[in-house]
This record gives C-alpha cells, structure tokens and sequence, in this order.
C-alpha cells in the first residue's frame, strides 16, 4: 500500500497485490535496497519452475509444510490435555487485541521475490511501535539484499505518511518523502497496525489450536491459523482477484493470563498474474511483541520531507 504512491510505471492493481503481500512479510511496508527490485536469477531463487501451471499446488505445500516454534524449547503440550478449546482461545484473543492501546513489535522477517525469471531475496530487521489510541506508527527497518544495507523508516503521523530511505534521493533528491493518506487513513493505518491484521486474520482464517507451550517463561496457548485467498483479501481489505493466489499460515502464542500475543511467527505466498506475466511473492517472519504506552514523534529531520500525491506524482 505505501510502495504504491512511488512506483508509477508498475500497474496498480498488481502492486496493490504484492505490495501487500510484502506488508504481510514485513510488518510494514518498505522499498527494496536497490535502484529495482530484481536481481540475477542466479543470485536468488526462491521458486523453482515459477511459469508452471501447478504453482497453486507448490504454494499450498511450501505453506502446509512450514514448521513454526523450532528454536523454542520448551516442549508443546497437546490440545487434548487442555481445559480449554480453540473458540475461547481465539475469542480472549480478539477481545484482548481490541483492548490494547500501545504496543512494541520486533522481528525478522526474508522476503522473496521472482517475477520473469527474475529474483531477489530480502532479509528484515525491524523495530515498531504502535500508538493505538492516537493513531501513530513508527518503524525502523534494516534491509539487507545484494550484499548490500539500508536503513529504513516509516512513520504515521496526523493523517500523513512519512518514509526515509536512501533510495527516494534519486528521484526526490530528499531522503524523506511524505503522503497526505488521510482520504484512505482508515485502511492504512489498519493494515500497518499488525494487531489490527492478526484480528481480522483470527476472524477470517482457519484457527486450529495446537497446544500449551511455553515461551521465556510466559505460558501460552498456541494458535495456528491458515489464510486462503479470499481470507487473505479479507484480512487486507482488497478485492477478490482470480488472477491471483494467496496462502499464508500464521502461529500466535497467546499468554494464557492476559490472552496477549506474545510472539508470531509465520509464511506466506503471493501468485499474481498480469497479462500473462507471473510473480510469486513468498516469504517468513518471526515477531516478538511487548505492551504498553509507547511515544511516537515525529523526527526532526521529517520537517523537509518532499511531499508526493496520493497516485505517486508530485504534490
């Protein structure tokens, strides 16, 4: 959503697509560490045979067959010895999202991108924080791709989007641009919120409950939750596009006490066709969450954003 108003050239409806895919993969959106976002096939590639016509069956295996929790280790206690079933479990969950008003997020996430033979692997770093009650956001993202890092950030601020990035200085000769989104404010501050998203996904996935584990010395529930196309155009507030085919699978440990998650860890898949050209968009992230009242100002530096319109001209 936030790449769309800086990449013009790119057809609108593909990027929305895979723009939010990537938000999906990264918690937030960014651009790439590049002056494009490809890079030899031969440096990356994340998809085998991309142009074949079994994609869909590749997809959902490459996500049925994620493995979440490996580095933890603490052992899974089976849903079958527990008091409590997977409705209430994500029921507490919805409530206790709804009720938060800040809260910290940091992860990792590799996000991979092969389009035209084409591929690019991206590794994320990012810290962010989300003031609920006054509608702020600010992340830092570093971005690792090529042999190459670039430090990001992204700000929401009174109706307006701000992002730095070495890379808007060739275009805007400003590493600070920003966007006035308060015409479409709403959605994109709620799929920027990640708690917002893991809401809607708790609503429109498939929830399975996969046990008790626990997690630095929290106990927790733990939910896995798989999202199809039509739940993943839900979730995201897009347009149901037979071109296209989406997966993602998301596990959630969920503190038993305050019914919080604490920690996310997940993949997804993106396959968009237009005309006749396939991208596959796929990826994981680990995330840790903390909660509390958190301040979202405003860099200095900001003040001098160069300011682009809503479809990615100048203002």
């Amino acid at each position: 959503m936030v790449v769309s108003g800086l990449r013009g050239r790119i057809e609108r409806r593909h990027l929305v697509l895979v723009g939010l895919a990537v938000l999906v993969a990264l918690a937030g959106c960014t651009g790439g560490t590049g002056d494009a976002t490809e890079t030899p096939a031969n440096t990356s590639t994340p998809t085998d045979g991309v142009g074949d016509s079994d994609s869909e069956q590749r997809q959902n295996a490459s996500i049925d067959n994620y493995t979440a929790g490996e580095g933890l280790e603490s052992e899974l206690t089976p849903p079958a010895e527990l008091s409590v079933g997977v409705e209430a479990v994500r029921n507490d969950t919805q409530t206790a999202i709804a009720g938060v008003d800040g809260y910290r997020l940091t992860g990792d996430s590799t996000l991979r991108t092969q389009s035209n033979n084409v591929g690019q692997t991206q590794e994320i770093k990012r810290e962010t924080r989300v003031d609920r009650e006054r509608s702020r956001l600010a992340s830092n993202q570093t971005v690792s791709a090529r042999g190459r890092t670039i430090d990001q950030a992204t700000y929401i601020v009174d109706g307006t989007l701000y992002q730095r990035s070495a890379q808007f200085v060739r275009a805007y000769n400003s590493e600070w641009v920003k966007q006035d989104i308060s015409e479409n404010f709403s959605t994109i501050f709620g799929n920027s919120d990640r708690l917002a998203l893991y809401e809607r996904m708790l609503e429109n996935g498939s929830v399975n409950l996969e046990g008790a584990q626990t997690v630095n010395g929290t106990d927790t529930y733990r939910l896995r939750v798989r999202t199809n196309s039509t739940a993943f155009a839900n979730v995201f507030n897009l347009p149901t596009d037979a071109e296209s085919d989406a997966a993602m699978v998301t596990t959630f440990w969920v503190d038993t006490e305050s019914s919080t998650i604490v920690r996310a860890e997940g993949a997804m898949e993106v396959v968009t066709t237009i005309q006749g050209q396939q991208t596959v968009v796929s990826g994981s992230f680990v995330e840790q969450f903390e909660y509390g009242p958190v301040e979202v100002t405003l860099p200095e530096e900001a003040g001098t954003a160069y300011e682009i319109g809503s479809d990615g001209t100048d203002a």
